[in-house]
């Protein structure tokens, strides 16, 4: 039972920081869009001034990119159309280790 509850407890955790972070990040874009339009159509910012920002802006992109592949894997798990077993050959996922932890986690009964 005290695994259950870790889980749990773990699993609303996770939720909240992937909520938490997923708001912020709906919260930023609009500013991002907002200074992308400013820059393209102002005219005292150079072609050379765009090129310089460019690699932050790619940056910022490609780390954004890299958590989409994650989140299909684990809509099409949810879906069926991939297997669990599938998902944890792909990410490595070592389960018999996350169940030793939750075994190891003090219960917060809070």
């Amino acid at each position: 039972m005290s695994k259950l509850i870790n889980f749990n407890k773990d699993f609303k955790y996770v939720l909240q920081s992937i909520n938490g972070a997923t708001s912020s990040l709906t919260g930023k874009l609009p500013a991002a869009i907002k200074q992308q339009c400013w820059i393209h159509t102002n005219g005292n910012v150079s072609a050379e001034d765009i090129t310089a920002m460019q690699p932050a802006f790619n940056a910022a992109i490609t780390n954004f990119y890299s958590l989409l592949p994650m989140v299909e894997d684990m809509v099409s798990t949810q879906k069926g159309d991939i297997t669990i077993e599938e998902l944890i050959a792909k990410y490595s996922v070592d389960v018999a280790q996350y169940d030793s932890e939750l075994e190891d986690k003090e219960i917060d009964w809070s």
